[in-house]
């Protein structure tokens, strides 16, 4: 069997291990990865800058793949690497052709997609009957919610033959919202996100934890900051919480816009923010040295933030939100509370600083069932499933 398997950069951290698997089974896969000037950093991979030709390129035009040689076989992976905004640039229509023309010169069984095609990517419809498209959120977040969006993803969910959904919390909604039919639709679900532990390995911490984290404890929030992810509760939480535990600090480590209201950190020295781009393997130790990490979302569908923790064996707390309560278990890997209630998530973070032999079996769980329950080889075998089953 011959696949190609093509994705983004932001989905790196969930793709690699999973192609490292195909590869380890026997499945013979060319992976394909979009790399362009508007998107060439992401958790995995941060490309500083971008490799100044157009087309479809080995992956080991950039070092920062070079460091992923002892993961996997990188000799069929690949980055489709674009150096003009618009899609609609002929340059980026060619590219596209040229990526169709060499799937085809593969001879591809499977063309397995991450992402609803849209403007020139839609010419990868040319290739509709061996689609298949892994659906990473069942319905979009509100900071992808648009109407061109959404009507790529019902064309999507319209032509292209078989769906892999990794949310299995919400199939009934996901069917029933978009009249999906059963038969068309597939399970899997996401693994240990192992990069971190390999980079973290061979790497080690990209930089040493903040001189204010030193032998301290501390929450950690980590990812991009977004109006959804509900940071301004989780402030409002922290302060709640430090009548009690003055010594505890909270880390929010990430890029993006602080659009929360200042006056929510400013002049508490316990807040710590780092309001940049973290690199993987920093990332690593920041969450290694962490008490447990926190997912106050407003609206989610999922998230990689719980592999990625759950990688380096730390707990979590999270909003019941999407597939949250699903993928953390309430009480045994982390806890689970009412979104967009501080007082809740106050009080839960207190049980956790209060009793660190709570912290101390979520971390055993973790380590031992956690990881058994989701390995890649089972993952690998859902979407060998998906392929050959005939719809």
């Amino acid at each position: 069997m011959k696949v190609a398997y093509i994705s983004n950069l932001p989905f790196a951290d969930a793709d690699f291990p999973l192609v490292r698997e195909m590869q380890r089974q026997g499945i013979d896969v060319y992976f394909f990865i979009y790399v362009s000037i508007y998107s060439h950093r992401a958790t995995l991979i941060d490309i500083p800058e971008v490799y100044k030709k157009q087309g479809i390129f080995p992956a080991t035009v950039y070092e920062e793949f070079k460091a992923y040689e002892g993961y996997m076989d990188m000799s069929k992976v690949f980055v489709i690497n674009s150096l003009h905004q618009s899609d609609f640039h002929p340059a980026n229509i060619r590219t596209m052709l040229s990526l169709v023309r060499k799937i085809k010169k593969l001879g591809a069984d499977f063309v397995n997609i991450t992402w609803p095609p849209r403007r020139n990517k839609m010419l990868l419809y040319l290739l509709r009957k061996k689609l298949v498209f892994t659906l990473h959120d069942p319905f979009p977040h509100s900071a992808k919610n648009n109407r061109e969006f959404e009507f790529c993803r019902k064309l999507a969910f319209r032509w292209i033959p078989k769906i892999i959904l990794l949310n299995d919390a919400q199939t009934e909604k996901f069917c029933e919202v978009y009249k999906f039919p059963r038969n068309r639709l597939f399970h899997a679900r996401l693994g240990k996100y192992d990069c971190i532990n390999y980079l973290s390995e061979h790497l080690g911490s990209a930089e040493e934890l903040p001189e204010q984290l030193r032998g301290q404890k501390y929450i950690l929030f980590f990812g991009l900051i977004a109006p959804y992810k509900g940071v301004e509760y989780l402030l409002q939480a922290f302060k709640k919480m430090q009548q009690d535990y003055p010594d505890v600090k909270l880390l929010i480590a990430g890029s993006g816009k602080l659009y929360f209201d200042e006056s929510l950190y400013k002049g508490n020295a316990n807040v710590i923010l780092m309001n940049r781009y973290i690199p993987l393997a920093q990332l690593a130790g920041l969450l290694k040295n962490a008490l447990f990490t926190v997912c106050p979302y407003k609206d989610a569908t999922q998230s990689g933030v719980v592999q990625t923790a759950f990688s380096m064996g730390t707990p979590i707390v999270a909003s019941d939100v999407g597939n949250f309560a699903a993928a953390i278990e309430d009480g045994k890997s982390g806890v689970i509370v009412p979104p967009c209630d501080a007082d809740a998530l106050a009080r839960a973070m207190a049980e956790l600083v209060g009793h660190p032999e709570r912290l101390e079996m979520f971390r055993k769980y973790i380590a031992g069932e956690w990881l058994e329950k989701n390995s890649w080889e089972e993952v690998a075998k859902q979407y060998l499933n998906c392929y050959e089953a005939r719809v």
